[in-house]
């Protein structure tokens, strides 16, 4: 929307953009590159950031997609009168033999909840063909934080676009993505670590070291434990044995949405538009192939190159990111993920001036090249992942009787 009306002029463009100091265009005879501007302004940049930030805080309230029933028990179960809550407690079972999918929802604190671990291992138990879906809290915070840390970033370059006189901005900006980048992957490792510590300590996992706020509830838990698994060291194994393999294998298959990554890098894309918006209005200045060529050899590809870099930076913090991993390799692992991310943007942002000068076709092709290079690494593991999932469904071959 903010593009269209910014299109037709309908939103004011208070900003100059000095065109041919950025896009390497020829300059007309008899001008410099200051005497060439041109009015624009970010309204894509800045609304499209204030929507999908309003739409993220308003998109619980609304829905869109057929059923979005949920049994959460802390809300579903009433939590004042002790007789309701007692109902709803004897109840649980029964939601957990119908449920379709548990959903964990996880924190630092969760395995050591007594509620927490038993409704996980009973839904295994009353439940086996459900699924179970490992979902860590701290990752949503993470890419919000991102997704405005992205944001800041286009606000430094804007900054530097409505201000090139100004001496050290393009440094200042420069050393503030670096230090976002570098604390956004230093953060991620850490919390992934900490995720793959809580699930190896399954491995000595004891009900003592569990606690449980209500007596009532730990009276129920310890009943139902001894009807479901035979006392409490069955239910002990039971959760040291096929519970943590389980959650061990769901957490080394996680996966993000791609919504997620594609949250994270919007911002650098609408930027771009804007760019677009600003060349198309300026009469005279630029003409419709001059446009495109800016857009397909700078715009897309570096969005296509941000989602390649933050994909593979979220998998390898999350490959690496060991239990009992020392600061100093923790370090050196997120140095090395910041030089990958650097050096592939760097590699794009260089390559975009070449096609700009080359014309459309070289433009539309690096354009290519980049969105084919992203599909492949958001689309090949959910390929194999579906391909594994078919071969164990697959049953064996029984032998030809002889």
């Amino acid at each position: 929307m903010s593009s269209t009306l910014s299109g037709f002029e309908v939103l004011t463009r208070t900003l100059e953009w000095e065109l041919f100091d950025h896009i390497d265009h020829p300059v007309p005879e008899g001008k410099s590159p200051s005497d060439v501007c041109f009015p624009w302004a970010p309204w894509v940049t800045v609304i499209g950031f204030l929507g999908g930030m309003i739409s993220l805080c308003t998109a619980p309230y609304f829905s869109c997609a057929g059923s979005s029933l949920c049994f959460l028990d802390m809300v579903c179960i009433d939590q004042t009168d002790s007789e309701l809550k007692e109902r709803g407690v004897y109840g649980i079972g029964g939601w957990l033999s119908v449920s379709t999918e548990l959903r964990i929802l996880w924190s630092p604190p969760y395995f050591s909840r007594l509620w927490c671990v038993f409704e996980l291992a009973a839904y295994r138990t009353a439940n086996p063909e459900g699924h179970i879906t490992f979902q860590p809290v701290f990752v949503e915070n993470l890419v919000l934080t991102a997704t405005c840390f992205g944001f800041m970033a286009q606000l430094i370059d804007l900054t530097e676009r409505q201000f090139p006189t100004i001496s050290g901005v393009r440094a200042v900006g420069i050393t503030v993505d670096c230090i976002i980048l570098v604390v956004l992957i230093w953060h991620l490792q850490r919390r992934w670590r900490q995720q793959r510590s809580a699930l190896a300590d399954l491995a000595a996992f004891d009900m003592d070291g569990v606690s449980c706020s209500d007596a009532f509830d730990r009276a129920f838990v310890t009943s139902a434990i001894e009807g479901w698994y035979g006392g409490l060291d069955g239910f002990t194994r039971y959760v040291r044995g096929p519970v943590r393999e389980e959650l061990l294998e769901r957490f080394e298959s996680l996966h993000l949405p791609f919504s997620f990554y594609n949250a994270m890098v919007l911002p650098f894309l609408g930027l771009y538009i804007d760019y677009a918006l600003a060349m198309q209005m300026a009469e005279g200045h630029s003409t419709k192939e001059e446009v495109a060529s800016h857009f397909f050899s700078k715009g897309l590809p570096r969005y296509f190159c941000l989602l390649i870099c933050v994909k593979l930076s979220f998998d390898l913090a999350h490959r690496y990111a060991h239990r009992r991993q020392t600061t100093w390799v923790d370090l050196k692992a997120t140095v090395a993920i910041t030089m990958i991310f650097t050096v592939m943007n760097l590699t794009t942002q260089t390559l975009a001036p070449i096609c700009y000068d080359a014309g459309l076709g070289a433009s539309l092709a690096t354009a290519s090249v980049h969105g084919l290079a992203a599909l492949l690494v958001y689309a090949l593991p959910h390929l194999l992942r579906r391909r594994a999932g078919a071969s164990e469904a697959e049953p064996e071959e029984l032998p030809a009787a002889s």
